[in-house]
């Protein structure tokens, strides 16, 4: 009878395990780090009294000339505010009604490609609206087809200055995100990336979870798994960061083809999936933020065409992390890697607490990074710090 009731516990028990996984970095503390990030720079631009700190999107425009403008967007209003990047002195902005022929009902993303063609991303339709910067909108570009099972087979999105649109003419390269992680059915079909050519308006859509990180029906529950964050290489193909890899995935525009080099961190842990099997229900969501708050993830990649780098982000796992830990106190690590993938260095340059890594991106100057630490700035600015290299 003992031996029977061991048994049921036994099958119980394998019944309800999750699958895991272990994504091993097999060069954590052998890389030769020989080249550090280094603070060289501080530029604020002034906030009116309805925009905040920490807004969701900018975009460097006119970067290759004489007179960069930097475009930051205002939700509240939604309005797209432009100012003078050299000397941070307000230009002007470009206001997009909420309702009406030329509507818009939330600006979540953009791209300016000229002041006659502003791309917007329109979240609660998913579609993208081509405008101008008078706030007329010219065409309306569908995401999805309209039906109840859309999400199933079509991307989100969650743009930020460091997950961006790209542009390639003729295409606008927008990179999503599968909303759900509850079975492996989707893996090896969903396409994450959506191509909109801008010449005909048709819509194609790209590029496959790897099936060694997503597939088994392993547990990665959760957006925060599931954003794939996008670069376009100096060669013109896309690089891929997921969060829960080492390796980066370049592939073909275009083209659901895929090669992978190492680009992880020398501090980086192994990174496990997270134990909880989805036929017990959805995972809670206590689990998943603990999960990720004490885990080494990895978010954007960005391009460096005048240093001729890349900037990978890693966020270090808080050992020991609660349910009142806060992700802000994950340390934010810079990793450096040439344009052919060599390992030059890394530095953590300070906290969530301290910087606001979504909004990142590149020019001339170095890497830009929102800094905004309490003590000693003021909310009344936008506040960005720049980062170059140095050897140590």
């Amino acid at each position: 009878m003992k031996n029977l009731i061991y048994l049921h516990f036994l099958i119980v028990l394998v019944a309800c395990s999750a699958p895991m996984r272990e994504i091993k970095n097999d060069r954590f503390g052998k890389l030769k780090n020989e080249y550090q990030i280094k603070e060289t720079g501080l530029k604020n631009f002034p906030l009116d009294s309805v925009t905040t700190i920490k807004p969701q999107y900018m975009q460097l425009l006119n970067e290759e000339t004489d007179t960069p403008m930097l475009s930051i967007l205002n939700k509240h209003t939604n309005s797209i505010y432009l100012y003078n990047y050299a000397t941070s002195e307000f230009i002007g902005s470009i206001a997009y009604e909420r309702e009406g022929p030329n509507g818009i009902l939330e600006v979540a993303g953009y791209y300016v490609k000229n002041m006659d063609s502003i791309y917007i991303f329109n979240r609660p339709l998913l579609e993208m609206d081509l405008a101008d910067s008078t706030g007329i909108v010219k065409q309306r570009i569908a995401l999805r087809e309209i039906n109840s099972e859309w999400s199933k087979f079509y991307p989100q999105y969650n743009f930020c200055t460091a997950c961006p649109i790209w542009m390639k003419e003729p295409y606008l390269i927008l990179t999503g995100l599968h909303p759900f992680n509850s079975t492996d059915d989707w893996v090896g079909t969903f396409k994450y990336t959506a191509y909109l050519n801008m010449n005909t308006n048709e819509v194609s859509y790209c590029h496959l979870y790897p099936e060694e990180i997503f597939g088994d029906n392993v547990n990665w529950d959760d957006p925060v798994y599931t954003q794939v964050y996008s670069v376009l290489s100096s060669a013109n193909e896309l690089i891929h960061s997921f969060t829960n890899s080492h390796n980066l995935y370049i592939s073909p525009l275009l083209s659901d083809s895929s090669r992978t080099v190492y680009g992880g961190s020398n501090q980086a842990h192994a990174i496990k999936s997270i134990d909880w099997d989805a036929s017990r229900g959805h995972t809670p969501r206590e689990l998943i933020s603990k999960h990720y708050i004490s885990s080494d993830v990895y978010t954007s990649i960005l391009h460096d065409p005048w240093r001729h780098v890349y900037y990978r982000y890693m966020l270090q796992g808080v050992s020991n992390a609660s349910q009142r830990t806060s992700v802000n106190q994950k340390n934010i690590v810079v990793i450096v890697y040439d344009e052919n993938f060599n390992y030059l260095g890394e530095s953590v340059i300070g906290n969530g607490k301290q910087y606001h890594w979504e909004n990142s991106f590149v020019s001339e100057d170095g890497l830009n990074v929102e800094y905004n630490n309490s003590e000693d700035t003021d909310e009344d600015f936008l506040n960005l710090k720049i980062f170059t290299i140095e050897k140590k």
